[in-house]
């Protein structure tokens, strides 16, 4: 199997964190439950607790292409709150609040000064009442 770095759609949408391992694609992740500000992986598992903690983006120009999805993976009352460095944005906004167990935000670099939403789940696999 071969990845292109650029003009590659799948490859620009989950970024260059995408490692070919025996023609299985994965993307690097981390655990964490005390504030963290996001590196090379492309998945944050949060636990927040009772008092919340916060995730902190790197500058969007340092990242051109750069995708992260964070989860709260936790029933804790604190929030997730993901902020970004500078002057950068998330969807026009300072900060995003992730506040429901198993809610996630899936986060895009557009390499200047501004990270946009592609997409922000909650529960899906919950059980309809």
């Amino acid at each position: 199997m071969t990845i292109h770095r650029r003009n590659d759609s799948l490859v620009d949408l989950l970024s260059a964190d995408l490692v070919a391992n025996q023609g299985e694609l994965h993307l690097n992740h981390i655990a964490k439950a005390a504030n963290y500000s996001a590196a090379k992986e492309s998945v944050i598992y949060a636990t927040a607790g009772a008092g919340g903690i916060i995730v902190t983006l790197p500058l969007a120009a340092n990242n051109d292409g750069k995708t992260y999805a964070i989860m709260k993976i936790d029933a804790g009352v604190g929030a997730v709150t993901v902020t970004c460095q500078g002057g950068d944005t998330i969807h026009g906004n300072a900060a995003c609040y992730i506040v429901d167990q198993y809610e996630s935000w899936i986060v895009h670099s557009d390499g200047v000064d501004k990270w946009w939403t592609l997409a922000c789940c909650t529960n899906v696999c919950a059980q309809p009442a």
